[in-house]
């Protein structure tokens, strides 16, 4: 089964997050980056979560604000 975009980026997402995580870096707690992006911290940790295809607008903050390229 093909992935769709959205998916492939949200697993992205997920394994820097878990990457990051591991380094214990504070610069990139999930409040901060929650606050780069425009959202809660709990609005953050759910899409982080969940199954479901994440917006556009999130994939993109979330990007952005972890300093990766949108591509």
């Amino acid at each position: 089964m093909c992935k769709s975009y959205a998916v492939v980026a949200m697993e992205v997402i997920r394994e820097d997050w878990e990457f990051r995580k591991s380094r214990h870096n504070p610069t990139f707690g999930q409040e901060r980056i929650a606050s780069m992006i425009g959202i809660t911290r709990s609005q953050l940790a759910k899409a982080l979560r969940e199954e479901k295809n994440p917006t556009i607008s999130f994939l993109y903050g979330c990007a952005t604000a972890l300093g990766r390229p949108v591509e």
